[in-house]
């Protein structure tokens, strides 16, 4: 397919870092004779997608139609040169083997969200018969998916919520996520193949009501899913959405459950005979909505006697301290838990204090501000008994922050002072990744903490 800037109505949809800012690109293209509109219509011809961008409601569109879609280079490509050839999409009932080609350049690429998007557009072309053949091919190479280590904690921007990562990163561990389309296809009582190869679902800002999760639980669409996240605790998920999750299709395979609030009645779904066992349990630590007595009885459930890894998000920087979970004491003996600090290590003081036992303490993530609590949230914490602290994928934004009146980088605050903390009395090992350095390993080792 050969486009040309002239005649063309874009709509653009995402950040561009590469033209400057969406204005600057806007300008651009309008001086080579194209007209942006703010929004898809019958006029629109192409679509232009910046980075990071959950797949919006401008690409759906483009790709219905079979407009094409340009990423912020190609654009720059089209401005420079004045023509871009773009290579055609198969059609929806072409040969299959057509289908195959286009669907084995993708997965020659590295896997990740936008390869995943890529492979779901191709299926939402297809003809159900075509479709079903292509799932089958699929079904295989998708399942030898590993996630690259960059994809698994992608540093939030100011303006990304959890779901604003997805992306570029690994949601609950899972790159292969239901796209929204296939969700709002699953509660209309559509079933097609290629709802199979989704292995998370999510209903984080989809505005649905309780009933339309309940209904999309129980369809047998997404049997195959392991990852569930039920959305947020705005959206005041009943106890009936519980009890759909642990009678629903998707149960026998369900190991990872993203929560963000659990209440009393919400625990009456743990009274159910259900064949759900948790491997992962997620919970935004950030809320409120959190009842001590309703997650003392999860932490006691056949939900969680499987359960290996605890993940807890800290997002809002407002807040002093994630609100104390208490119950999550009554957690089995764990092999590790993850905290993830968005907003700032001084968040850590609430959740730190309410670990269960675990044999790795990981901190991922990358985090912003707030460092002036981290004498108090890390090194001067109590010895806990897990074996390894795993710092590996902490990141921060800024090189160096203001500690009481000193600028400092996180590297002076926090990790060359960690040797003979509190935080490492009966520490048995450290994984420091791009934190380390020979003094420090030397620090560590001298008090016979290996480090890795």
């Amino acid at each position: 397919m050969k486009i040309e800037t002239e005649g063309q109505c874009f709509v653009l949809s995402g950040a561009f870092d590469l033209s400057g800012n969406k204005r600057a690109l806007v300008a651009r293209l309008e001086a080579a004779g194209a007209t942006v509109k703010n929004t898809t219509s019958s006029l629109t011809t192409a679509v232009v997608i910046g980075r990071s961008q959950w797949p919006t409601n401008a690409e759906e569109f483009a790709r219905q139609r079979g407009l094409p879609v340009l990423t912020e280079a190609q654009a720059l490509e089209l401005l420079e040169r004045g023509t871009l050839e773009l290579e055609d999409a198969a059609e929806p009932d072409a040969p299959l083997d057509e289908l195959i080609g286009e669907a084995r350049a993708v997965l020659d690429g590295e896997p990740d969200a936008r390869a995943w998007d890529a492979l779901t557009g191709l299926l939402d072309r297809c003809s159900l018969e075509r479709q079903a053949a292509l799932v089958d091919y699929l079904r295989g190479p998708l399942d030898h998916w590993s996630i690259p280590q960059s994809a698994k904690y992608t540093p939030p921007k100011d303006s990304d919520y959890y779901i604003g990562q997805w992306a570029e990163s690994a949601p609950l561990g899972v790159l292969r996520v239901a796209p929204r389309s296939w969700i709002s296809e699953a509660l209309q009582g559509e079933v097609q193949p290629k709802y199979s190869l989704a292995r998370a679902v999510m209903f984080t800002r989809m505005k649905l009501t309780n009933k339309d999760v309940i209904a999309v639980i129980g369809s047998g669409a997404f049997t195959n899913a392991s990852a569930l996240d039920v959305g947020e605790h705005q959206a005041k998920r009943s106890g009936a959405v519980f009890t759909a999750v642990a009678q629903s299709p998707m149960a026998a395979n369900l190991t990872d459950l993203r929560l963000e609030s659990f209440l009393g009645t919400h625990a009456r779904a743990l009274s159910h005979d259900s064949p759900l066992r948790l491997k992962r349990l997620r919970l935004n630590a950030s809320t409120n909505t959190y009842d001590e007595a309703a997650v003392a009885s999860l932490c006691c459930s056949a939900w969680v006697e499987e359960l290996e890894e605890l993940h807890l998000e800290s997002r809002y920087s407002y807040q002093r301290g994630a609100p104390r979970i208490e119950a999550l004491r009554n957690l089995p003996e764990l092999s590790r838990v993850v905290i993830e600090p968005r907003a700032g290590l001084g968040m850590l003081m609430g959740v730190l204090e309410t670990l269960p036992a675990t044999e790795t303490l990981a901190l991922v993530g990358k985090i912003y501000g707030d460092q002036g609590d981290l004498t108090r949230a890390l090194l001067e914490r109590p010895a806990s008994g897990f074996g390894t602290l795993d710092v590996s994928e902490l990141e921060t934004y800024y090189e160096k922050v203001s500690v009481d009146g000193e600028d400092v980088t996180l590297q002076e605050h926090l990790f060359d002072r960690l040797p003979g903390s509190r935080m490492c009395e009966g520490l048995e090992r450290v994984r420091l990744g791009p934190w380390r350095t020979d003094a420090l390993a030397q620090a560590f080792e001298a008090r016979g903490i290996a480090v890795e």
